[in-house]
């Protein structure tokens, strides 16, 4: 088994209509872990594959910035009617554009695909969305989803089979942030009276009668559980039902500028889950979160 500590990072997404698509792409592929199959151009297919199945979830994560132009003020104005979208103006006055933000899933679904000929680069009167990947604990992240304002694509237990040498055959657990000074990340297996990490050749911690033994012991029984259910012949999604709360996953999440402001608020405050006071804190030394905290400050 392994063992990994909490992280997120933002992921930018690229230009153009096919960063759109691309950023849609790397959510999907996601929860299947099947990032490997990623090129330079699959993600006009693996697009059309989830509109034509009806998967239209993921296509939120692809943010449209639109500069609509006052001659068109209607087809700027309808967007003001989505709760998925918000529209801005110009606060100089000095032109009379419509700056609207949407996504992928809102273009499609009311087949306003003719608007892409507004598309552009955010601007500053375009109201900014984010993407994030979350690293986490399963049970942080049904925390995580309890925002229901943003939007997320996660690895499945499902489909993801961890007995597969893409996963090195091991299942990958987070380290509670209680006990992050007491057991580094690595590779854990049991080895000469110790837990030790083959790979670097390091005693990983000292096997003992102390709370962490315990902790390891659980998780590596769970561990030979799961791969002993799929070797017998069950699937995924029915191994899954001994993996504990602590398994590794990866979450995409995306969301405006202003609702990732009220996460941190939410989720930094002093009687939140402590792993997800980790998770909200990392994203405050995020370049643009702290850019946006600045602004709102002077204002």
């Amino acid at each position: 088994m392994r063992l990994i500590k909490y992280n997120v990072e933002q992921i930018k997404q690229k230009k153009g209509l096919s960063g759109i698509k691309k950023q849609i792409e790397i959510a999907g592929r996601t929860c299947y872990k099947s990032e490997d199959k990623i090129t330079n151009k699959s993600c006009e297919e693996f697009v059309q594959r989830m509109i034509n199945s009806g998967h239209t979830a993921m296509l939120e994560h692809g943010t449209v910035y639109l500069t609509v132009p006052a001659e068109d003020a209607n087809n700027g104005y309808k967007y003001s009617f989505n709760k998925y979208s918000k529209i801005n103006f110009d606060p100089t006055g000095k032109d009379t554009n419509i700056y609207v933000t949407t996504n992928y899933r809102v273009i499609t679904e009311n087949k306003w695909e003719d608007d892409l000929k507004y598309l552009t680069e955010p601007t500053k009167n375009h109201e900014k969305r984010l993407t994030f990947r979350f690293i986490c604990d399963r049970g942080v992240s049904h925390e995580l989803v309890r925002h229901r304002v943003l939007s997320f694509a996660q690895e499945s237990t499902r489909y993801c089979n961890y007995v597969k040498d893409k996963f090195n055959g091991e299942i990958t657990y987070v380290i509670p942030t209680w006990l992050e000074d007491k057991l580094p990340e690595g590779q854990y297996v049991e080895w000469d009276g110790d837990w030790c990490d083959i790979e670097k050749f390091t005693i990983q911690h000292h096997i003992d009668n102390s709370i962490e033994n315990e902790f390891l012991q659980t998780l590596q029984n769970l561990e030979y559980s799961y791969m002993y259910f799929i070797e017998s012949g069950w699937k995924p999604q029915q191994a899954r039902s001994v993996l504990p709360n602590a398994l590794k996953t990866e979450i995409i999440v995306t969301g405006f500028v202003s609702d990732w402001l009220r996460f941190i608020a939410m989720r930094t405050a002093p009687n939140a889950h402590p792993d997800i006071q980790k998770l909200a804190n990392i994203l405050l030394t995020d370049k643009e979160i702290k850019k946006y905290i600045i602004t709102d400050k002077k204002k």
